[in-house]
C-alpha cells in the first residue's frame, strides 16, 4: 500500500491473486507473442512452459536482479523450455550502467556454462526478435546495422572476449 500511496494511487486495490505471475497473466489472456516480459526471475516449469507456448520473450536484468536481491532467473531452464530470451539493463535505479553488454559480462559470470555466443544472440537478435524488429540484431543482407567494434590483441573466441569485461565497444562510422 505504501508503495501505491507515495505515487498518488493510494485508492487503488489490489488484493494478491494467489498465484504465479506468469499464471495470473495467462488467465486473464495478456500473455501473447508480442509481450515482453521483463526479469523472469520468479517463474517454475510451467511458468516457462506457459511463456513459451504463448510466445512471449522475457527480457533479462541480472545486474538490476543482483542490486535488488531478487533473485536470478533460471537462463538455462528458460532456454530449456524454448522461451525467447533478450538481455536489458533496467534502469539507472537498479543499475549502474545502461550499457547492455554491463549485463551480458554479468549474466556470464552468473552462468559460466551458457556459451559466450548465446549470450552475445540475446544482446542483439534476441532484443531485435523480442520487439519485432526483423530488420535489426545481426548482421545480415537486408538488415539495419548500426555496428561497433572491440579492440583487443586476444587469440580464442571472440565471443569469449566480448564477455571478458575487458572489451570495450566503439562505434563503427558507416558512410
Amino acid at each position: 500500500p505504501s508503495f501505491l500511496a507515495k505515487r498518488g494511487l493510494g485508492h487503488v486495490a489490489f488484493p494478491p491473486p494467489g498465484e504465479s505471475p506468469v499464471r495470473y497473466a495467462d488467465r486473464l489472456g495478456v500473455l501473447h507473442p508480442r509481450l515482453v516480459a521483463a526479469h523472469g526471475v520468479q517463474v517454475d516449469a510451467a511458468d516457462r512452459e506457459t511463456l513459451a507456448r504463448r510466445g512471449v520473450h522475457v527480457v533479462l536484468c541480472p545486474r538490476s536482479n543482483r542490486n535488488l536481491g531478487v533473485g536470478e532467473a533460471d537462463v538455462p531452464a528458460l532456454r530449456a523450455a524454448g522461451v525467447g530470451l533478450a538481455l536489458g539493463t533496467d534502469s539507472l535505479a537498479s543499475a549502474e550502467t545502461l550499457d547492455v553488454l554491463d549485463d551480458a559480462v554479468q549474466l556470464r559470470r552468473s552462468f559460466p556454462g551458457l556459451s559466450s555466443a548465446a549470450i552475445v544472440r540475446m544482446a542483439t537478435l534476441g532484443g531485435a526478435e523480442a520487439l519485432g524488429l526483423s530488420d535489426l540484431g545481426a548482421v545480415a543482407p537486408g538488415r539495419s546495422a548500426a555496428l561497433v567494434f572491440a579492440a583487443g590483441d586476444v587469440p580464442g573466441d571472440p565471443h569469449d572476449f566480448l564477455l571478458s569485461g575487458e572489451a570495450r565497444l566503439r562505434p563503427v562510422e558507416v558512410e
